[in-house]
This record gives structure tokens, sequence and C-alpha cells, in this order.
């Protein structure tokens, strides 16, 4: 690895890490506090009124995931439902657990806290469209904890293994005390200039 290569490779695992951190504060966060945050946006076509709304939400160790878009019904009571922009709150968490999460036939993904799901028809932002489409994913943040912190130990591991310590080699670090030749037996570095410890008498002689 170059020096330019290592030093970014330690930048990422540095910010890597800080999103671990990041995420274990959330995580503890959203046991007491439900974060939301959302965005909405329509458009006119020649149908009627086209709504799409994304969203996120944390609550009890998940991070909530949810896309909605559809054309909305000719009856629907739109009102406010129409108004663009950006939408963030708080909230307290609620009892119990996640929808997803109370059901019984569960997978091991569920169970594990992983839910992807796809669906048609029903609300998009709450108003009626028979033509919605809605995406939803969960995800646990221990599970981003655990991706984010992936970074920092290869890094740490690679640290490690190319430390030069005293009497090893400088590529692979074979250890070299007792060697004479000037090169590394393992990997054929040449090691002039490298400490390494001279052979010992021999006991015989004499």
């Amino acid at each position: 690895m170059t020096r330019i290569g290592g030093w970014l490779f330690g930048g990422a695992a540095m910010a890597s890490l800080g999103l671990a951190i990041a995420a274990g504060a959330g995580w503890a966060r959203s046991y007491w506090t439900m974060d939301s945050v959302g965005v909405r946006r329509c458009r006119m076509a020649a149908g009627g009124v086209n709504l799409m709304c994304a969203g996120a939400l944390t609550t009890r160790g998940t991070v909530e995931i949810n896309i909605e878009y559809g054309a909305l019904d000719p009856g629907a009571d739109r009102g406010a439902g129409l108004i663009e922009g950006w939408r963030a709150g708080h909230s307290s968490v609620p009892a119990g657990r996640l929808l997803f999460q109370s059901m019984h036939a569960r997978s091991l993904m569920e169970r594990l806290g992983v839910r992807f799901a796809t669906g048609h028809g029903g609300f998009v932002g709450g108003l009626m469209s028979k033509s919605a489409t809605y995406v939803v994913a969960d995800l646990p943040y221990a599970g981003l904890v655990a991706v984010f912190l992936v970074l920092p130990i290869a890094w740490v591991v690679v640290w490690r293994r190319r430390r030069v310590r005293p009497g090893r080699c400088r590529r692979c670090g074979y250890d070299l005390k007792m060697n004479v030749s000037g090169q590394c037996p393992e990997c054929g570095l040449q090691i002039h200039g490298q400490s390494s410890l001279p052979m010992p008498p021999n006991q015989n002689q004499g």
C-alpha cells in the first residue's frame, strides 16, 4: 500500500468510525425519542395529480425508510395533503414495537430487525390512491453500527501487521534476528541498513 493509499484508507476508517459513533448515539436516543423526517412532492398530470412521499423515522433501535408514490383518486380530499416541502418532527416513543416486529410468523431477517417490503394500492401520504406503490425498509441500528465498524477494524488489523518491530523485516515482518545475509529469507527484501543481530559465537570452538 502506497503512502497516499494509506492516508486515504486511514481517513476513510476515521470517517466510518465517526458514523459508527453517530449511529450508536442515534441507537440510544431511539428508545426515548422518535425522530422523523420526510419530503412530499406533487406533479400535475393529464389524469390528475401524482404524489410522491419519502421519509424516515427512528424508534426502538430501528430505522424505517418509507417511500410512497402514485396518482391520487379523483374523489380524494387533497387539501393540505398537496403541500410540498420537507418536514421533520420529534415525539415520545410509542409503547410496543413496530408492526412487523409484533407479527408471530416472522422470517429470520425480520427477527434480526431487517425488513424490505413493497406493495400496491391504498394511500399516498394519507390520501386515497388505487395506483399507489409503496416501499418500506427497516434496518436495525445494531447492524448499521456493525457495518460502520468494519473499516476501522480492518485499518487496525493492517496497521498492526505493517508496524515495523525491532529486528523484523519492513515488508513482511519476518524475524531477522541472527540474520547476517543482508536479505530477508522470507520475502527477499534487501535489509542493508536494517539492524539484525549477529550470529552468536560457536560454543564448540576453542
